[in-house]
This record gives C-alpha cells, structure tokens and sequence, in this order.
C-alpha cells in the first residue's frame, strides 16, 4: 500500500497581467519539488480570465493541483481595514489573507511579479 502523500498548500495572489509571471514560478515550483508531496496552488485573483485559467489548469499534474479562488467579495469585506495609499494593488491580498492559511499545518506564500515598491519599509 502506497504511503499518504503530504499535502503543501502553496498561496498565489495575481491578476490576470501577473498570472504569466506566476504560471513561470509555478513551473520553476514544478520542476524543483519533490515527488513525494501534493502541492495544493490556490491562486487568489479578482480578475483572471478564462482563458489564462485554462492555460494554467493545463498545466497540472500527478503532485500539482491549481485552484483559483476569486477574491473580490474577501477584498470589499475588509476594505475598512486596509491602509490608505494613491494605488493598492488587489494582488496584495495574497500577503493579507492569512485566514485561509490557518486550516493548514504549514502554509506557503509565493510572489510572482510584485514590485520594489510593494515591500518599502518607508511607507
């Protein structure tokens, strides 16, 4: 009998201008990872096409399962919460969304296409 795999969520946070950048971190992911575990991609998005979504899904395999969890109603549901800034990026959610990390023993946020500018300790 075949041992349980482990389970590694892995957390995207894209929109569907990034999601290429993220389709090239996912295959890098792939191409390193081990075959002993299941990766779990949740891509948080507000407005990934379709077609983009095809395009990754396709990519899937026996250790690499892809879903996209729309994340619009989370963002207008915390909106309140968030700072005040000229420009936020909704991909940032990805860095804000921890409650749907908490259901897992170990969770893993990946950044694909984020700017110096997002991470400026001066803002």
């Amino acid at each position: 009998m075949k041992e349980k795999m482990n389970k590694i969520p892995v957390f995207y946070a894209c929109d569907d201008n990034f999601v290429k950048y993220t389709m090239v971190s996912l295959q890098s992911m792939m191409d390193h990872a081990s075959k002993e575990a299941q990766y779990e991609i949740h891509v948080l998005h507000t407005n990934i096409s379709e077609e983009m979504q095809k395009k990754m899904h396709a990519m899937e395999n026996a250790n690499f399962s892809v879903q996209f969890d729309h994340v619009t109603e989370y963002l207008h549901s915390i909106q309140e919460k968030l700072p005040l800034r000229d420009y936020y990026s909704k991909t940032q959610i990805g860095f804000i969304d921890s409650d749907r990390c908490q259901s897992f023993d170990g969770c893993y946020r990946a950044c694909a296409g984020c700017s110096r500018d997002e991470f400026n300790a001066d803002d």
